[in-house]
């Protein structure tokens, strides 16, 4: 089968897993092709795929914060951009010829290229948000203040009845989640869609026994092996300004391994910094390998790096961006006891240095790390969605 994956490209995260589901349809004789934009698009040409470039579009922003009041009120340049999308995506399939299927990674063009087209696809998405979604934009600024609250009440309708519209629309929803009780997202506990939603648990890298082991990866990195290795992997937006408080913390990590990646697959692999102890790399190929010798992982809360925190059992301390998807995750974890969290408002040398130290020290949350790895091994979401197509 030809398969065309339309990748949202906001972030990293949605390109990193659907090339791992590309690798996996094409190791059981599939042909794949993909169409996003931005950051993600590089991501996927460095790792060797055709991609199409489509017309970028973003959330309105206030500061680090999503405005979901502005995006709602001046939503007109955001439609434009999706209609745009959804136009050359035509073009693509008119030049690759139509595919057999399509999948669509969170990422409106292609999801209304199915919609309207009544193609075979799916839809993947780490978070159902039927129900909230009208809610969040109405909650936020000026929104909900001049609207009436029976008019706010048909706005969620809509909204709603939009994205139930386009959901339906799609032959399967792949929900990367685990089924009840064990489901992460809190927007996840829904309905089935009428059958078609399926939780297939996380998509997740290499396995941990795949990989060297932890000694002769340190060696490679020239750790020292005496000291706990904190591996920051920040990406996305506004990721400068953490990685930019990590590096003045240094005097704070002095007796700690310290291993620093930016998320940056365009820029040159290698930058050092300081001495033996110290590594930043704007991009590292084998991510994995980073986690495996890491003590205490230091990111954000995006999906693929739960996921992998998750497969390789590693204890972290989660500073989530300040938009609802990524504070949830790290409040569903921390509340099961699977990592330490800090509002990024809160954050300073004191408190990050207090937490780190917490976690380090938590035997529970290993523990409790283990069970979640066990899940991760029973949902294989690669296996699950691959097995629809063969």
């Amino acid at each position: 089968m030809k398969f065309l994956i339309g990748v949202c490209g906001i972030g990293l995260g949605h390109a990193g897993r659907s090339v791992k589901l590309a690798e996996t349809l094409i190791s059981h004789g599939h042909d794949v092709f993909f169409s996003s934009f931005g950051a993600a698009a590089d991501f996927i040409k460095l790792n060797g795929y055709k991609v199409y470039d489509i017309p970028p579009y973003e959330w309105y922003t206030a500061g680090p914060e999503p405005n979901w009041s502005m995006s709602a009120l001046n939503g007109a340049p955001i439609v434009h951009r999706i209609i745009k999308g959804y136009k050359k995506i035509l073009k693509i399939l008119k030049k690759e010829g139509q595919p057999d299927y399509i999948i669509s990674d969170a990422d409106f063009p292609t999801l209304l290229t199915i919609a309207r087209h009544n193609l075979d696809g799916s839809f993947l998405t780490n978070t159902l948000r039927i129900g909230t979604l009208g809610k969040q934009l109405l909650d936020f600024g000026k929104t909900g203040r001049i609207l009436r609250p029976n008019l706010k009440f048909l706005f969620n309708k809509k909204v709603d009845a939009f994205f139930l519209y386009l959901y339906n629309r799609t032959k399967k929803i792949y929900c990367l989640d685990f089924p009840h009780p064990h489901t992460i997202a809190r927007h996840n506990k829904l309905a089935d869609f009428n059958g078609k939603l399926q939780y297939c648990g996380l998509i997740k890298g290499k396995d941990p026994q795949e990989l060297p082991s932890k000694e002769e990866i340190m060696k490679k990195l020239k750790l020292n092996p005496d000291l706990p290795t904190i591996y920051f992997g920040i990406s996305g937006p506004n990721k400068y300004q953490l990685i930019n408080f990590f590096t003045r913390l240094y005097d704070g990590c002095k007796e700690k391994n310290v291993i620093i990646t930016t998320g940056t697959p365009s820029s040159s692999m290698l930058m050092p910094y300081r001495n033996n102890e110290f590594r930043i790399f704007h991009w590292y190929p084998m991510r994995e390998e980073l986690m495996k010798v890491a003590d205490v992982v230091v990111s954000r809360a995006g999906l693929s790096t739960i996921s992998e925190i998750l497969t390789f059992g590693k204890k972290s301390l989660l500073i989530p961006e300040l938009q609802p998807e990524q504070m949830e995750n790290a409040h569903s974890l921390e509340s099961r006891g699977l990592c330490a969290t800090i509002h990024e408002k809160a954050l300073n040398e004191e408190i990050f240095n207090i937490q780190l130290a917490r976690v380090l020290e938590n035997n529970q949350m290993t523990k409790r790390l283990k069970e979640y790895q066990s899940l991760c091994r029973r949902y294989d979401a690669l296996s699950m969605i691959t097995n629809d197509f063969n």
